[in-house]
């Protein structure tokens, strides 16, 4: 499921059948919030799809959620850094991996 798909806290609460109250609570418990988890696993996936060559950076941030490539730009600089082309060229040189 693309992350544009992925649930809000709502969804994800009624899929656990929980309200969304008690979801939020037992994550903050943990020292979690929903949003930072789904933004954590995007920032995952972006990773992983720059060390693969055969993807362009426009159909990597499409495929993370971002609707413009240049938003897509802005949060991985955030998460990283780094620009995508410069984890990317990183990455490939020790053969891939995240991070």
């Amino acid at each position: 499921m693309p992350p544009a798909a992925w649930p809000g806290a709502d969804g994800m609460a009624a899929r656990l059948h929980v309200a969304e109250a008690t979801l939020r609570r037992k994550l903050h418990q943990e020292g979690h919030a929903y949003q930072s988890i789904k933004d954590t696993l995007r920032r995952d996936l972006a990773f992983e799809a720059l060390a693969d060559p055969s993807r362009t950076i426009a159909d990597v941030a499409a495929a993370t959620g971002f609707a413009e490539p240049s938003a897509f730009y802005r949060a991985f600089r955030k998460w990283s850094g780094r620009s995508p082309a410069e984890y990317r060229e990183e990455a490939l040189a020790r053969g891939g991996g995240a991070g």
